[in-house]
């Protein structure tokens, strides 16, 4: 049933618009010449299962969406005082929570564009398996992504508590883990776009074999690159303490090894621009096979005087 409280509520507002001569700014679908009619449409909203279209809700005085199951459009609560979903299930377009004290995705298992949650108590995402666009997790103490497997576009939990990425399997686009506690990442299995890293207490990339990216780990504690096979743009692990890079087989931007204890390239196959080796303990390039350039500088123990032709004309010295 409709809570009474949340009707009850919006009464007091459509009555305090419509006894107020003094122009304001409304919501596009809560304007005072169409308000009665809106009221009525919400109050008829609440009571449904499942709704076809659009619904916007912003600003509005809601504590809840009634028996609300599922939507076929987009739905807006942000600024509003929602802080369950109760039985909603699935949103095929976008849901939009920032700015509510959210703090239970209740029954939620499915979002079919971006879902933002940015600057909201919310510290668990519960049952959601699935968001098939970007999911803004920025500004707020999540610590569990609960069933989450899939994120269709970016991800961003920048400056979250989070330790963990749980069941997280796959990232369609970035995903940003600077400054955050992040420790684990979980399942993940691939990224499509870039994995920033940096500042963070990661030691072990786990299951990850592909980023389409960049990867960047500056001033991460990294030392094992876990099942990483490939980076499809640049790898930073400058100043890391990485001794080996394990599966590693390509970099197709810059591979920057520079300021690292690294001792073996592993099975390394090809960089596509620069590999820096500065300051690093490396005597051979392994099973390297193409690079475009090799930088060292005058302290370098490569062994070039053993190098093919090949390599040796790729050797750039640097300070």
């Amino acid at each position: 049933m409709v809570n009474n409280r949340t009707v009850d509520n919006i009464d007091r507002l459509v009555s305090s618009i419509l006894e107020d001569d003094k122009s304001k700014k409304y919501n596009a679908l809560f304007i005072p010449r169409r308000v009665k009619d809106r009221l009525e449409q919400l109050k008829t909203i609440l009571q449904q299962e499942h709704i076809d279209g659009d619904l916007d809700l912003s600003n509005l005085p809601i504590t809840d969406l009634g028996n609300l199951k599922s939507i076929t459009g987009n739905l807006s609560l942000s600024s509003t005082n929602i802080k369950s979903l109760g039985s909603l299930k699935s949103v095929d377009g976008w849901l939009d929570l920032s700015h509510t004290p959210i703090t239970d995705l209740g029954s939620l298992e499915f979002v079919g564009d971006y879902l933002n949650l940015r600057y909201t108590p919310i510290t668990s995402l519960g049952s959601l398996k699935s968001v098939d666009g970007w999911l803004d997790l920025s500004h707020t103490p999540i610590t569990d992504l609960g069933s989450l497997e899939l994120v269709g576009n970016y991800l961003d939990l920048h400056n979250t508590p989070i330790t963990s990425l749980g069941s997280l399997k796959s990232v369609g686009g970035y995903l940003y883990l600077s400054s955050t506690q992040i420790k684990s990442l979980g399942s993940l299995k691939s990224v499509r776009g870039s994995l920033f890293l940096y500042d963070t207490p990661i030691t072990n990339l786990g299951s990850l074999k592909s980023v389409n990216g960049n990867l960047d780990l500056q001033n991460t504690p990294i030392t094992n690159l876990g099942s990483l096979e490939s980076v499809g743009g640049n790898l930073d692990l400058y100043g890391t303490s990485i001794t080996n890079l394990g599966s590693l087989k390509w970099v197709k931007g810059n591979l920057n090894l520079s300021h690292t204890p690294i001792t073996s390239l592993g099975s390394l196959e090809s960089v596509g621009d620069d590999l820096d080796l500065r300051d690093t303990p490396v005597t051979n390039l392994g099973s390297l096979q193409s690079v475009d350039k090799i930088i060292i500088n005058n302290n370098s123990k490569l062994d070039i005087d053993s190098l093919p032709d090949y390599f040796k004309n790729k050797i750039v010295i640097k300070s």
